[in-house]
């Protein structure tokens, strides 16, 4: 359903809170993500109201038609609350007015915290027949505020607000979605992963028609990072991978993983890290010699942050079908996919290893997703097919796992493997 609406005002504030524990040794030195990656500055005249600091409702306000003081004040006498300490929030700023729905009319929404149990709240109000009421209250279970910033998620009129709250400097925030519909009235809440660095690269406010797609660094271990570049497609629900239209985002990956091997370069997970990115950033070939460097370190010994030989293997798949180099890849491939098999079947057994059946299940389906890549290379488009629908049907069977229903970042992870299966499947219709 489409929505008609007008924005006025966009206001982009963001900040990535990132550690910077040194790796292998403490008086290494390289760049952070959040020092390689660089934020939107705050643009001040896009932000109406402001408070001053260390008060508790003392506005200052930049125009007559801001009038929502009374209604601010009974929120936090009901909480027996106050603004949000500058300390605690990335902007230094805990109330904002914009129009969130499109109806002309500026929403209000910021942050609150209590005393008596040091609590956050989120709060939006909304004016209706010269009267403020409050449509949402929540309670934030976290220490800060570290992201704040709106988006065009669903159409170039619909705009969504996108909050992060910091869980801790290491584990990085959790980042949720708002979006209030003017047609309905419903404010929507969407949960999209937790991140130590997010970063949004485009919406449908761009000419690009790329839609809402945004960076997202995930720490593993230590300084090093998992990196995608993720889209949201809003009619179907669903985060889709979009690194190929972003193949630049990962030189700067590329970069931060290989100053990591210059300290230590018998980290295989930096090498793993290092030969994704170059296969999203289209240096497949560098990714194979990449491979045949960090085969060679693990023959040697001494492994530091060891990565199974299958997960090489699977790199060394997609560069090569990224290449065209189809029989090379199916000789690979088919191997992987019997072994793999046989492990994800072993976990079955062992009750308390969720997180590592959906590690192993998930890069099985990839197996099955990149063997169906393999065939339809070669024109062998039944055997293609077949090979996709076991993928779809792991990831079905994943989606029991409990665990990966309940955290978001591994949801996201099965639908950046089931969104492209599903288009394969649908174009071998």
């Amino acid at each position: 359903m489409k929505i008609n609406m007008c924005m006025k005002k966009k206001f982009r504030i963001c900040l990535v809170l990132l550690s910077t524990t040194m790796l292998f040794s403490a008086c290494a030195k390289y760049s952070s993500p959040s020092s390689l990656l660089k934020p939107p500055e705050i643009s001040k005249e896009q932000i109406k109201a402001d408070i001053k600091e260390n008060t508790e409702s003392d506005f200052k306000s930049y125009g007559a038609e801001v009038d929502y003081k009374k209604a601010v004040e009974k929120i936090f006498l009901s909480h027996n609350a106050k603004l949000l300490s500058p300390d605690k929030i990335v902007s230094k700023k805990s109330v904002y007015n914009m129009d969130l729905d499109g109806d002309n009319i500026d929403e209000v929404f910021g942050f609150f915290e209590t005393d008596e149990d040091f609590k956050i709240y989120f709060f939006i109000l909304k004016k209706e027949n010269n009267r403020w009421d409050s449509i949402l209250t929540e309670e934030i279970n976290r220490t800060s505020i570290s992201f704040i910033d709106t988006a065009k998620v669903y159409n170039k009129d619909q705009i969504s607000l996108i909050i992060g709250k910091l869980v801790s400097d290491y584990a990085g925030s959790e980042y949720t979605m708002y979006t209030l519909k003017n047609v309905s009235g419903v404010l929507h809440s969407m949960d999209i992963g937790m991140w130590n660095k997010f970063e949004i690269l485009s919406d449908f406010s761009h000419e690009n028609n790329k839609g809402f797609v945004f960076g997202a660094w995930y720490r593993e271990r230590s300084d090093l990072y998992s990196v995608n570049v993720i889209g949201h497609d809003a009619n179907r629900i669903m985060f889709v991978p979009k690194e190929d239209l972003y193949s630049d985002y990962f030189n700067d990956v590329i970069e931060y993983n290989n100053k990591i091997l210059d300290i230590n370069d018998k980290a295989q997970l930096a090498w793993y890290h290092l030969i994704d990115a170059e296969i999203k950033a289209g240096e497949s070939e560098d990714a194979l010699k990449s491979i045949d460097k960090v085969l060679k370190i693990k023959k040697d010994g001494n492994p530091v942050l060891e990565v199974e030989d299958y997960k090489f293997d699977l790199l060394r798949v997609k560069a090569l079908n990224k290449l065209q180099r189809y029989d090379e890849a199916e000789d690979i491939i088919l191997n992987l996919s019997h072994t793999l098999s046989e492990v994800v079947s072993n976990n079955k057994s062992v009750e308390y290893q969720d997180y590592i059946n959906m590690e192993t299940g998930l890069d099985l389906a990839d197996v099955y997703f990149q063997l169906g890549k393999t065939y339809l290379g070669k024109d062998k488009k039944i055997e293609a097919k077949q090979a996709f629908e076991k993928s779809h049907d792991i990831i079905k069977e994943l989606s029991k796992i409990s665990f990966l229903k309940e955290n978001p970042v591994a949801e996201i992870k099965k639908h950046l493997i089931y969104y492209p299966v599903m288009d394969e499947l649908n174009n071998l219709q």
